[in-house]
């Protein structure tokens, strides 16, 4: 009797899978400056959770002997909305400082529409659905 080995053809991992869709979901601006770190598939939203990358030093630290000093209170926006699900970026800036200083810097983005909790990208998608 031959033995028949079976081969399941899955991904490695779950999060690759999720990691990849992200990539899908979040702006490509966004993506040159963050990383995706973590994808929650909950009943009726995905959260997306982006850390900036760690080789954005601030233009008025750079050059200087800096240290990461963790991260600002994180920015939630809607990115979009899929299969009924709301998309969620859960931005995470981080704190540098220079070596023996307590004063932190961060670096500024522009992601988002003044007074809205959207992606510049998804607001004008939904103005120009109400025409």
């Amino acid at each position: 009797m031959a033995v028949r080995k079976v081969v399941h053809l899955l991904p490695k991992k779950v999060m690759d899978i999720k990691e990849k869709i992200a990539q899908v979901l979040v702006p490509r601006e966004i993506l040159e400056d963050f990383n995706v770190v973590d994808v929650k598939e909950l009943s009726n939203e995905w959260i997306i959770v982006l850390e900036e990358k760690e080789d954005r030093i601030p233009f008025c630290l750079q050059g200087k002997d800096v240290v990461l000093d963790g991260f600002y209170d994180s920015i939630d926006l809607i990115s979009g909305v899929m299969m009924e699900q709301i998309i969620y970026l859960h931005i995470k800036r981080r704190r540098w400082k220079e070596r023996g200083q307590t004063k932190h810097e961060h670096n500024q983005y522009d992601y988002q529409v003044e007074g809205m909790r959207t992606t510049k990208r998804f607001a004008a998608f939904l103005k120009e659905i109400d025409r």
